[in-house]
C-alpha cells in the first residue's frame, strides 16, 4: 500500500497545477489528522505560511 502511495505522491506535481507541498507521513494510515495531529498540523501551517 506506501508503495502505492509514494509512486501516486512521486507523480503527483505532473498532475496537480501549482502543487505547493506533497507529504507522506510514514507509517501513518487512512485517518492522517487523527493518527497524527501534530504532524499535520505543522505542514499546515507551513503551507498557510507560504500562501
Amino acid at each position: 500500500m506506501i508503495v502505492m502511495a509514494a509512486e501516486a505522491l512521486k507523480n503527483m506535481p505532473t498532475y496537480v497545477k501549482d502543487l505547493r507541498t506533497n507529504v507522506l507521513l510514514p507509517g501513518i494510515g487512512h485517518w492522517t489528522q487523527q493518527e497524527a495531529p501534530d504532524a499535520v498540523n505543522a505542514h499546515l501551517l507551513e503551507w498557510l505560511a507560504g500562501l
